[in-house]
């Protein structure tokens, strides 16, 4: 096309082989920067997603060139435009199409792609030609006969992207909004290399925000099909959402139909997302995990991969503060971190595999997100991941104390990061404080009337605080370093909520994000290499709970830890 346009705009003679060149040049220039941009964008994983947006720049850029005088920088960067758009919108195309070859017909089926458009080219230069001869029979000037040409090709563009959309909306959506995420958060993935690159997998995440789906697709170098409880579709807006991402739908009072469509989707292939907790946090930290996917991932024989999210507490679309949204964000661009667990075999699956799977991997993406920092830093960073001390919130520690309890610097590191208050005072007053002995001492001395909350590090502090008024939270702390919290019990978001207990009678309150156990020590990127070694009789149960066994009520399930 451009070819002829130059020969009419010069009749053929002086200029026309420069003149085509240089439209050639920019052809070629526009085409061979798009393959290239095309290549980057692809490199984790084949998006078609950006098909019909190239195919609708291409319409844009092709109407603009119909109405456009050739010659010139602006029709010279147009038509370069036009062909980097062409090869956006083949790029994942031909990378699509040949990872879906079978093996034993690979250069088969690519000669006949490949013999497919050279009869497409064919078909393109005989229109160009019945254009031309349709120009000049009708006694149209030949130069609008070549806009007229352009015109038809952008239609044509136009015309097969929104069949394309029509075809792909989940891509479509699924790019735009992870790109809309990815200028908000700023996503750092870690192991990515343990999902396998095919072949069905068992994706088995924490679940703190409603962002969660779109966290992972960012993160996950594969597409993902996520199961949702059906009582979700009464909106239109999610019932829309299902349908474009292929959603798998579960019923709480037919489970078992959506198992065998898990099964069977995780047969043919595909990464499956199971929420195991079945419910947003609202503590920050990992709930109860519900059986179930140990029988998928052992029917379908995959493996299973935890995979943890951290930062996402303090997000406006998690619980941070008392609600899901309605509140404004603390910064921007908002950082997360995303890692890959170990894979564990569908033999293995089980729900202490997997609780301790998430708590190792919870420890993974924290370290990565502060290499070389100091452990009192990281332990502060720790700290603004449950629903225990709050953000931007003021707490009182009595003099002289937390030199005592050894607890000052990771409290220091969190006040720092998380922009929260540390108050020393000489008396104990109403107020959320922290402390150990010497705060314990002068609570259950106070005259009734007092009240507040008293996050307990003492060594007594699984015995009641006998104050009246007072909310009393045992914690645990080792070699300076906070192990476990108990908190507040965290608010229903709605009515029908299952409930979520902050605290427990006979523990030190649930492990930090960033902590697991083994054996009879504490790991983590806070402690030493040798991991720290935990109070005797100390367990971990399926709620995340660290419990002394010595004050054990009969009535409490506890998981064994990897040592036994």
């Amino acid at each position: 096309w451009s070819v002829k346009v130059a020969k009419v705009m010069t009749g053929g003679g002086e200029g026309f082989g420069t003149l085509s060149s240089e439209f050639m040049a920019a052809a070629s220039l526009g085409m061979a920067v798009g393959f290239g941009f095309a290549s980057m964008l692809l490199r984790k994983r084949i998006d078609l997603g950006w098909v019909p947006l190239a195919g609708l720049a291409m319409m844009v850029m092709a109407l603009l060139l119909a109405f456009l005088t050739p010659g010139g920088w602006f029709f010279l960067i147009t038509l370069g435009l036009l062909a980097f758009f062409a090869a956006v919108f083949l790029a994942p195309l031909n990378a699509w199409l040949q990872d879906h070859y079978p093996a034993d017909k690979r250069g088969e089926m690519q000669a006949a792609v490949n013999l497919q458009d050279c009869f497409a080219g064919m078909i393109a230069v005989g229109v160009i030609a019945l254009f031309e001869l349709g120009a000049r029979l009708s006694g149209i000037d030949p130069a609008l006969g070549f806009s007229l040409q352009m015109g038809f090709v952008g239609l044509l563009c136009g015309a097969i992207s929104i069949q394309f959309l029509r075809t792909l909306p989940g891509d479509v959506i699924r790019l735009i909004g992870v790109a809309m995420i990815r200028a908000v958060y700023r996503i750092r993935v870690v192991d990515a290399e343990r999902l396998p690159k095919k072949g069905g997998v068992l994706l088995l995440p924490n679940h703190v925000t409603f962002a969660d789906a779109f966290f992972i697709s960012a993160a996950c170098p594969r597409p993902v099909r996520f199961v949702m409880d059906e009582a979700f579709m009464a909106s239109p807006w999610i019932r829309g959402f299902v349908s474009v991402f292929d959603t798998l739908t579960i019923r709480q009072d037919a489970p078992l139909d959506a198992i065998r469509n898990m099964i069977a989707g995780l047969k043919t292939g595909d990464v499956v997302c199971l929420f195991p907790e079945g419910q947003l946090t609202r503590t920050g930290t990992l709930n109860e995990l519900r059986r179930g996917f140990e029988l998928i991932a052992k029917k379908a024989g995959t493996p299973l991969i935890p995979l943890w999210c951290d930062g996402s507490w303090g997000s406006i679309f998690s619980f941070e503060r008392g609600r899901f949204m309605e509140k404004l964000p603390y910064r921007l661009p908002y950082s997360l971190s995303l890692a890959f667990g170990a894979p564990i075999e569908p033999a293995r699956a089980s729900l202490e595999a997997v609780r301790d799977g998430l708590l190792e991997t919870s420890a993974a993406a924290i370290a990565k997100r502060f290499p070389g920092e100091s452990r009192e830093h990281i332990n502060g960073h720790q700290l603004g991941q449950l629903n225990a001390l709050q953000r931007k919130t003021k707490f009182l520690t009595l003099e002289g104390d937390l030199k005592l309890s050894g607890i000052g610097k990771p409290l220091g590191a969190f006040c720092e990061r998380f922009g929260a208050s540390m108050e020393t005072r000489v008396t104990i007053g109403q107020g959320i404080w922290v402390g150990g002995d010497a705060l314990r001492e002068s609570i259950q001395a106070l005259k009734p009337g007092e009240s507040g909350v008293f996050y307990d590090f003492s060594r007594r502090c699984l015995e009641p605080v006998e104050s009246e008024g007072w909310l009393h939270l045992p914690c645990l702390a080792l070699d300076g370093m906070i192990i476990a919290m108990s908190m507040p019990e965290p608010p229903k978001n709605k009515e029908n909520d299952a409930q979520q207990r902050g605290h427990l009678a006979g523990t030190w309150g649930k492990l930090l994000p960033g902590w697991y156990l083994k054996g009879s020590r504490v790991h983590g990127p806070a402690a030493p290499e040798e991991g720290l070694e935990l109070p005797p009789g100390a367990t971990l149960d399926i709620e995340c709970f660290l419990h002394d066994r010595t004050t054990l009520p009969t009535a409490v399930s506890i998981a064994p830890t990897p040592s036994e």
